[in-house]
């Protein structure tokens, strides 16, 4: 291809990562200058990826939102049998759950007093809390905080 521009005429070459350089043609074959211009964007491109970039936020958003809901099921189970959640972290690579799953390590002050430290999972999908590996770790619990 042959562009005139000003007194130079310029041949279009290909260079990498689709980038266009202009080398002017009268130059000697040692000292020839290439100039780059970048492709730009238009309007549709910069919308087709931003809602591609959107994609992966709007399912970590989800995922995370699931899971404190799954949390806030955990605290209502343990209070529903009279007991007082201190503390709930979720476990997000616990080896006995699957993708179905949410868990978590409680510590928590039963209706007497004692302290207790589990663990326990729930499914994303429903309600139903499932304990596995409780343990009394003090016989008395002051404070709270």
């Amino acid at each position: 291809m042959r562009w005139e521009s000003g007194h130079h005429a310029l041949v279009a070459s290909v260079a990498p990562r689709g980038l266009s350089a202009l080398v002017p043609i009268d130059a000697p074959r040692g000292r020839r200058r290439s100039v780059v211009r970048p492709r730009c964007m238009t309007t549709e491109d910069f919308i087709a990826w931003r809602n591609l970039a959107l994609v992966p936020c709007i399912v970590a958003v989800l995922v995370f939102l699931a899971m404190v809901l799954c949390r806030e099921w955990v605290k209502s189970d343990l209070r529903e049998k009279m007991c007082e959640p201190i503390r709930i972290r979720w476990r997000p690579f616990a080896w006995r759950t699957n993708r179905l799953t949410c868990a978590f390590k409680v510590m928590y002050s039963d209706f007497e007093g004692r302290v207790h430290r589990g663990t326990c999972w729930t499914y994303w999908h429903r309600r139903s809390v499932t304990w596995d590996g409780d343990e009394i770790i003090s016989p008395t619990h002051e404070t709270v905080a």
